[in-house]
């Protein structure tokens, strides 16, 4: 016996820089008796069809049993009549608008993963539902492939991260995964499989080691490829997650729940063994430069008068470092951060580094000119994010500067604003007297 169920969400369509959110959801939920936990054998089985999918191809919510403190998703309620038989252990397929993707947490039942595919009815989806990634495991593996294998008893984890970039593997990776097994960390052996679009991984934006160290605070099995190795990729688990469905904890989400960003930052800071503290006796400014675009062009300028300004509003001894996070390690640039009271900066993914800043910190960050304008609500996302954290988040406009005049006037002529992303190549001058202001307003709150 089955039960199935309809349920309608409405949700407020959003209007962000480059998207809109979808309106509304349609999830059909088929629940399915508790799958047997001991696992069946794989030999000689044809492979699943989609007309009648057996149970042992189907996926089930694992009991969790260690709780999360920080905001459970309660389990979707039924309506009409049901059988309380079903309860504890149901396999859910989740439909969303007209493609069908298999719930990402399977249990208690062999998962093969092979030759770019699996034993499961439905595609996988690998990415954060916050970005439409073509990378995804299909319901094609062969039954040979999967019946040579020997299952483990190791958590199998695959996603993939749409962007070969620092403040975007950050934002865009390690934040949802953590959403994504915040509930399996403890007492669960992971083994990661990260997989980048075959663009990004060609692009070879990031150094490995970078890669690594942040998916170390996870698991020291660790598998980073693009996504061609798929094609070559071969696991049995009984216990595997795949994708980063049903999580919430995206920068591109503007209604992520603040506990959550609290929780990822107590993660990252006891995974990396960092406290940030404030000296009692000392005001210390980042000034955190970039090279290649968005570099601040005045930035002597910057230092000499944010120092002036400081002395004036303060008596404790004013330290003021420029630096570039590019090169340097993940551990050292949570340190860095670690040791600011008020970060000056330009907008950018890398400000989710600020997110390493003691408590009750600020960030002054800069908008290239006219994109406040001409890319509405660019920079918003880090404003609800530090809001979260307790940290005074301020926004200003560049000046214009030379090369503004003939980007601003194409940008004009462009009617999609997802075209004129080209403006976020301006470099930034400083307004002196909104920077003193916002000064200011940082020594109310440090």
């Amino acid at each position: 016996m089955c039960v199935s169920v309809t349920i309608y969400l409405s949700t407020s369509v959003s209007y962000e820089s480059d998207r809109v959110v979808a309106d509304h959801l349609v999830l059909d939920i088929l629940l399915l008796p508790p799958l047997p936990k001991t696992m069946p054998s794989l030999t000689n089985q044809p492979p699943p069809t989609k007309s009648a999918p057996s149970p042992t191809n189907q996926t089930s919510s694992r009991p969790k049993t260690t709780p999360s403190p920080i905001n459970q998703t309660p389990p979707p309620k039924t309506t009409g009549p049901t059988n309380q038989t079903l309860l504890p252990n149901p396999s859910i397929i989740v439909k969303i608008a007209n493609t069908s993707y298999s719930n990402s947490r399977i249990s208690h039942q062999p998962v093969c993963v092979c030759n770019g595919g699996t034993t499961l009815p439905n595609p996988i989806r690998l990415s954060s539902p916050f970005f439409n990634d073509n990378i995804s495991l299909t319901p094609n593996a062969s039954a040979s492939c999967c019946s040579e294998m020997v299952s483990d008893d190791i958590t199998h984890v695959f996603f993939s991260v749409r962007y070969a970039q620092y403040g975007h593997f950050l934002l865009n990776g390690v934040a949802p995964l953590w959403d994504k097994l915040r509930t399996h960390l403890e007492g669960e052996q992971l083994f990661i499989h990260l997989f980048f679009p075959r663009k990004e991984a060609a692009s070879r934006r990031i150094e490995q080691a970078y890669l690594h160290r942040y998916m170390s605070l996870f698991s020291n099995k660790v598998s980073i490829q693009s996504e061609d190795a798929l094609k070559s990729t071969s696991v049995l688990s009984r216990n595997t997650i795949l994708g980063l469905s049903n999580i919430t904890l995206d920068h591109y989400n503007y209604k992520a729940d603040p506990a959550l960003w609290k929780g990822f930052r107590s993660f990252l800071l006891n995974k990396l063994m960092l406290v940030p503290l404030k000296n009692p006796s000392t005001v210390r400014v980042l000034l955190l430069q970039r090279k290649d675009n968005r570099e601040f062009l005045n930035v002597t300028t910057i230092a000499s008068s944010t120092r002036s300004a400081l002395s004036k509003l303060t008596s404790k001894q004013v330290e003021i470092s420029v630096i570039l996070l590019e090169g340097k390690s993940v551990d050292e640039q949570a340190t860095v951060m670690g040791n600011a009271d008020i970060l000056i900066a330009a907008d950018g993914t890398g400000l989710i580094n600020g997110i390493y800043m003691p408590i009750n910190s600020c960030i002054i960050s800069f908008l290239p000119f006219a994109v406040p304008r001409l890319i509405p609500g660019k920079g918003s996302n880090f404003n609800r994010l530090f809001q979260s954290l307790g940290t005074t988040y301020i926004t200003h406009e560049s000046l214009e500067v030379d090369e503004s005049k003939d980007m601003v006037k194409r940008a004009e002529e462009k009617i999609i604003v997802l075209e004129r992303w080209f403006l976020l190549k301006q470099n930034i001058k400083v307004n002196q007297t909104q920077l003193h202001h916002s000064l200011q307003q940082c020594m109310e709150f440090l």
